[in-house]
């Protein structure tokens, strides 16, 4: 895939991002999703932040909360066949692996089908 926009600059914002949030997994098991209003953002950056995340986590550059298992990245500009993503922040073991595979192939509309199914 090659990226829309500049492909570091996209990276370091998601990293940024995700980051950020890491305090919100103090204790338990958690996952962090977002969603990006940049239309300059893609599954390619994600990509990338994630790979540095990982990196940075085995060199000790950069503490990632022992809880948390992946994120989750999505678009505010949904055109409703709009694919999540996720990236693994450590080696994933069931039922969690199976989340995130499941969760990274699972496009929106599916996720509206399953809620107005639940009301």
């Amino acid at each position: 895939m090659v990226p829309y926009g500049d492909l570091e600059k996209g990276a370091k914002w998601i990293e940024d991002e995700l980051s950020g949030k890491f305090g919100q997994i103090s204790e338990g098991t958690g996952i962090i999703a977002f969603w990006s209003d940049r239309l300059a953002i893609e599954e390619v950056n994600f990509q990338v932040a994630i790979r540095h995340l990982r990196i940075d986590f085995t060199n000790g550059i950069r503490q990632i909360p022992a809880g948390l298992l992946f994120s989750i990245l999505g678009w505010d500009w949904f055109t409703g066949d709009q694919q999540f993503h996720c990236g693994a922040l450590k080696q994933l073991v069931d039922p969690f692996a199976t989340w995130a595979s499941d969760i990274e192939g699972a496009r929106f509309y599916h996720f509206l089908n399953l809620s107005s199914r639940q009301r």
